[in-house]
């Protein structure tokens, strides 16, 4: 076996230095520096007793570790200045001990060698500043006191690898308002237990790998999201390893339209007193227009049931997505479910959604294109008086659902809304028209698909309403119309033609009662 004494020795030599103590760094009043050894900071301003090291990227070219835990001689404390070592290159490492009592805005912002940061040791450290590591792609591990009281606004955010317990940067005494702290930090993992005194939370937690969170006993969070309804202020995005999530009563505003949980394919059960668990607790969706807008898009296999907020105004793309949603009951301010000009659906491929209660809805007046979608477990839906639109393919692949009551305010159905509704063999689908429009409904001209398939294949049906002393007038065209079950009461038919697109189609007019039920054999 060959050795090299020269390799020995200087792995002795650096044990040795290693082990040694360090010398107390020297402030230098003169030169404005702080040095021990052949590390000098600068542009070190004084204050009594207290040393701030550099503002505006003062130290952005120091490189190695940074260890200020030995003192500085003469007794003084300090402060990192804002931006103090921002965009440094070649910053490995930093430490601190009591002697820190402060840190500027954005102080080691895109560090990009830095790896780790022990602060434990600076018990006089009561917040951590806005910013403090945003963008250390390289930070692996952080340490800070439980003294700390407050943390700024994304002071871990685009920590790439930083691979830690999140509680550990979470001290109990942690009080005020989060935003955005741990923002697309994606190896951050751990069962939250958010300490009590956190009032607000928005972005804080999203792409990360936490697998639970709760609220802890007393917990006075009252809002989640951000009125400003950023995409970087939903709190849960796309946490793919959430399963279970527990809020207690305090909440008081949840601001849907920041997409919370959107993507997180493992969230099993939500606890959100007011929204998803019984409760005499009021919770605002935000108030004023607010759109919830992908709120719990994708959530795989989260099987709650849900009741909107009052003040929660549009539904799009909330539970687009999420196939085992049971269940869903609007409150009174809704006015739009879906879009009508695109297909931006609220509930598309829902595919456990049993029940959509709009009994409570006194505003709405649009169900979207695609809207209901493939919700093959829906087998009955009143929509209520005051809607007035229905896009296409509102309940196509709606292969359950088997009573469908119209409003009497309806004017406008879009093509192929009902297509492959309750298709099952021998399932009948009772669509009921409630009252008396006043005008044929546009929207459903000659050409349009409304019940059925493609262009020219059996089920393309056309009709329009008019009203008749107590009855309708509705005319049919197909190009084979024995599929169509009429109703079995008094009724009166008429044959004839019509041209639509320069041809002639066959059409059968019928006269119907008040109330009739038109169903539909597939």
């Amino acid at each position: 076996m060959h050795t090299h004494p020269v390799f020995f020795a200087a792995l002795a030599l650096s044990l040795g230095a290693s082990s040694s103590v360090r010398a107390a760094w020297t402030f230098d009043s003169s030169a404005k520096t702080l040095s021990e050894g052949t590390f000098v900071l600068e542009n070190v301003t004084v204050s009594g007793s207290t040393l701030t090291i550099g503002d505006n990227k003062s130290n952005a070219d120091i490189a190695g570790d940074v260890d200020l835990s030995s003192g500085i001689a003469g007794g003084y404390v300090v402060k990192l200045g804002g931006y103090c070592f921002q965009g440094n290159s070649s910053l490995t490492g930093f430490k601190s001990g009591a002697e820190l009592i402060a840190t500027g805005n954005n102080a080691f912002q895109n560090c990009s060698a830095l790896t780790n940061a022990d602060l434990s040791a600076s018990t006089g450290l009561t917040a951590l500043s806005p910013s403090l590591f945003n963008g250390c792609k390289k930070l692996r591990r952080v340490a800070i006191p439980s003294t700390i009281a407050t943390i700024g606004s994304t002071a871990f955010q685009n920590c790439s690898e930083l691979e830690m317990d999140v509680n550990d940067l979470l001290p109990s005494g942690l009080s005020g308002p989060l935003y955005r702290t741990f923002y697309n930090s994606p190896k951050l993992y751990g069962d939250v237990v958010l300490p009590a005194g956190v009032t607000a939370i928005s972005g804080d937690f999203a792409y990360s790998a936490i697998t639970s969170f709760q609220t802890a006993e007393g917990s006075a969070l009252a809002t989640i999201g951000h009125s400003a309804g950023y995409s970087e202020d939903a709190t849960f995005v796309k946490c793919t390893a959430l399963t279970n999530v527990v809020f207690r009563d305090t909440l008081e505003t949840f601001y849907g339209q920041n997409n919370h949980f959107q993507l997180c394919s493992a969230l099993v059960n939500l606890t959100l007193p007011g929204i998803t668990a019984p409760s005499g607790h009021v919770v605002s969706g935000g108030g004023g227009a607010k759109d919830w807008s992908s709120t719990f898009r994708d959530c795989l296999v989260l099987t709650n049931a849900f009741t909107i907020p009052d003040d929660v105004t549009k539904l799009t793309q909330t539970f687009d997505g999420s196939k085992c949603i049971r269940g869903v009951t609007l409150g009174k301010s809704v006015r739009q479910i879906g879009n009508f000009s695109n297909s931006e659906s609220a509930f598309t491929d829902n595919r456990a959604l049993e029940f959509v209660d709009l009994s409570t809805t006194t505003n709405l007046t649009d169900i979207g294109q695609l809207n209901f979608s493939s919700c093959q477990a829906l087998r009955e839906l009143t929509i209520p008086n005051t809607v007035t639109n229905i896009g296409r393919e509102a309940f196509v692949n709606c292969t359950s659902l088997t009573n469908l009551v119209l409003p009497e305010g309806l004017r406008r159905i879009g093509p192929q809304s009902f297509k492959n509704v309750a298709r099952n063999t021998g399932v009948l689908c009772d669509i009921w028209w409630r009252g008396t429009p006043d005008v044929p409904l546009p929207g459903i001209g000659t050409g349009d698909s409304v019940m059925g398939g493609d262009e020219g294949a059996s089920y393309r049906i056309t009709h329009h309403f008019w009203i008749e002393d107590e009855g309708y007038w509705a005319a049919w065209a197909s190009d084979n119309a024995d599929y169509i079950e009429l109703p079995p009461t008094e009724k009166r038919k008429v044959k004839g033609t019509w041209k639509d697109h320069n041809k002639t189609t066959q059409y059968i007019m019928w006269w119907y009662p008040r109330d009739f039920t038109l169903m539909i054999l597939r």
